[in-house]
């Protein structure tokens, strides 16, 4: 190219015709292509055929230059035409920078290989994507925009832009396609940029590992949602019973189920620490409620059993409650209970403490009158019934009468208190020292005083107040004094009885039946001291036994016989009647007799009291409904009933209050 080409012509040794390239249009041609007219194909290339370039310095026709030189690499070439940029021939004259100076010139407009059309070296950053190279070699270019910049689609490194290069772009929107918050130009998905150059984010459903523990925004869990009530809160945090949120992807039964979460380890709320919610039983005493309110509990012993201090409802037991606590065997213990009211105890009758044994007296029958409590006041007639006590307290309790010095005894205002008199209108109430109305169950009273403690034991005082306990006896459940205030006896909770005269020991009656309830009476013969005590028993059948022993010297330990013609099981033996389980009375009309009669218009009996004399002896029964109705002698105007006269049948008590 560019060259004096010397064509040879057959017959002649040389001819020469200057050609020279067609300035920027060089056109390939092989020899069976024609080029055009006036050029000559040479060396694959159609020439412009020229007139000879002497090299001479002085431009002449034909010459676009003439330099007077032979170098092609500067701007005058041999052939005399000016250098120009494509010719195929790289100028060496110009320094860089210079016009004119070519880095390369491979002869072509390709703008996409190793040299550009402007015969520039191509570069990374040129703007011109080169392509003339394979992926992976060295010079390869993806991209070129021409820019300095390294955060837009095409690096400087002139690759496309891509997550995990390294190399954040900064020429998009959050919502365009390819945004990158961030890239660490690793595929490490656990760090604080993902692989899908985001920023780490709880929640992403990409657990980090690079942080640790206690350092800000580390994660324990991410299960890529925002729930916050399943096994990974929105915190990224693991659930845990006391984080104050309830998990609700759990069954119950399954592990880690939460039936609530409070946030605290408070065990007296309504949820446990273990997140259960707090239950009656559970074993943890709730402190955050009122009495009122429902799931209130008092106690809460852990277990279902009814039988202890703690019911199964969480209340504390108590005597009334209509459960018989089971777990106290000492008699003498605080809330002790072998029975209780309402319940169905056999024929065995219960207290108002849970105690078997008598019931609480409501009226008494004395040698000469008769007292029941109402409205908090003991009435007392020998006719018409008229208060006897100051009024000052309420009376709470009534207990016992004495035929021999017409006693009384109440409690009143927590205390223990008796009165003796043969004269009606000297009634005085003297306090029994150390033992308040809490700790007795029972009193009798004829010369002596005797209480049946609900600890179990009996004490005694005489004609002083201090009271001293008598015999090595303990689960007592009755006490009796015979009416001449000499003889008593006492009954066990195994139904074994005692019983003493005067000041001797209580003595076991070992051929007697197992007893429920007793009562015993001075049966005088009116001869002296004569007589004997008499005795009407009540087993655990029900059946009566009656027997007797002679004057104070007699066989303490006396056989009784069985009573015939008991027409249902009694519950209680009173002098000579008993009252039945069917609610009425039978009686025995001589201290001999071993048959019992119905007392007739008598129903609905619940207490049955009474004063047995040898000849004149009076009964007092209180039905369902609270009346009073007594019977047999009106010495006094004991009957109540506003006469003096004896009655054999009945007779309702006038003019008491309600009670």
């Amino acid at each position: 190219m560019g060259r004096r080409v010397l064509c040879l012509f057959i017959g002649l040794s040389a001819c020469a015709d200057w050609v020279a390239p067609v300035a920027g249009r060089a056109v390939a041609c092989s020899d069976d292509r024609v080029c055009e007219e006036d050029q000559v194909c040479h060396r694959g290339f159609c020439l412009q055929r020229v007139l000879p370039c002497n090299g001479d310095g002085i431009v002449q026709t034909g010459e676009a230059c003439d330099d007077g030189n032979s170098d092609n690499d500067d701007a005058c070439l041999d052939d005399c035409q000016r250098a120009v940029c494509g010719d195929g021939i790289e100028r060496q004259d110009p320094a860089p920078g210079a016009i004119g100076y070519e880095a390369c010139d491979d002869g072509n407009t390709d703008n996409e290989d190793g040299c550009t059309a402007a015969c520039a070296l191509a570069v990374c950053g040129d703007g011109l994507v080169r392509r003339d190279l394979p992926a992976g070699a060295e010079g390869h270019e993806a991209c070129d925009d021409g820019s300095p910049g390294d955060q837009d689609n095409c690096t400087n490194a002139c690759q496309l832009a891509r997550c995990g290069d390294g190399i954040q772009r900064m020429d998009l929107q959050p919502a365009d396609e390819g945004y990158e918050a961030c890239d660490d130009g690793n595929t490490n998905n656990r760090d604080g940029c993902t692989n899908a150059c985001q920023i780490a984010r709880c929640g992403d459903g990409i657990l980090r590992r690079d942080l640790a523990e206690l350092d800000r925004n580390f994660e324990a869990c991410d299960d890529g949602n925002t729930s916050d009530d399943d096994a990974c809160r929105s915190t990224c945090q693991l659930a845990r019973c006391g984080d104050g949120i309830v998990r609700q992807d759990l069954a119950p039964g399954q592990e880690g189920h939460e039936h609530c979460d409070d946030g605290n380890v408070d065990s007296a709320d309504a949820c446990l620490p273990d997140c259960r919610a707090a239950a009656c039983g559970d074993g943890f005493l709730r402190r955050d409620l009122e009495p009122a309110d429902l799931g209130f509990e008092a106690c809460d012993d852990g277990n279902d059993i009814e039988t202890d201090a703690c019911l199964s409802h969480c209340g504390l037991a108590r005597c009334g409650d209509g459960v018989v606590r089971q777990d106290l065997q000492d008699m003498a213990a605080p809330g002790y209970e072998n029975c209780e009211p309402g319940l169905d105890n056999g024929l065995r009758r219960c207290r108002h403490d849970c105690r078997l044994g008598t019931p609480d007296r409501t009226f008494v029958v004395t040698g000469s009158r008769t007292c029941a409590v109402r409205q908090g006041r003991v009435w007392c007639w020998g006719g018409v019934p008229t208060p006897v006590d100051d009024g000052s307290e309420p009376v709470v309790r009534l207990w016992c009468g004495s035929a021999h010095a017409s006693a009384v005894c109440i409690s009143s205002g927590g205390n223990l208190s008796c009165h003796r008199s043969a004269t009606w209108q000297q009634y005085r109430f003297l306090p029994i020292v150390g033992y308040p109305l809490r700790v007795v169950a029972e009193v009798t009273w004829a010369q002596s005083g005797r209480a049946l403690l609900r600890s179990g034991r009996v004490v005694r005082w005489g004609w002083l107040d201090q009271a001293e306990p008598i015999a090595d006896l303990n689960e007592l459940i009755d006490l009796e004094s015979a009416n001449d205030a000499y003889a008593g006896c006492v009954l066990k909770l195994d139904g074994r009885t005692y019983c003493w005269v005067r000041q001797s020991a209580p003595i076991l009656q070992e051929n007697w039946p197992l007893a429920n309830d007793l009562s015993l009476s001075w049966q005088s013969e009116g001869v002296g001291n004569t007589g004997h005590y008499a005795f009407t028993v009540v087993d655990r059948q029900g059946q009566a036994w009656r027997g007797g022993v002679a004057n104070y010297e007699g066989d303490w330990d006396a056989a009784l016989t069985q009573v015939d013609n008991v027409l249902s099981p009694a519950i209680a033996a009173a002098g000579e009647c008993l009252l039945l389980a069917s609610g009425q009375v039978a009686c025995w009309r001589s201290h001999q007799a071993m048959t019992a009669q119905l007392v007739r218009d008598l129903d609905d009996v619940v207490e049955l009291h009474g004063v047995g004399w040898p000849i004149a002896p009076t009964y007092c029964a209180r039905r369902r409904d609270h009346s009073l109705w007594c019977w047999g002698s009106n010495s006094g105007g004991r009957l109540g009933d506003g006469t003096d006269v004896n009655s054999a049948v009945p007779v309702q008590v006038q003019g008491l209050p309600d009670p």
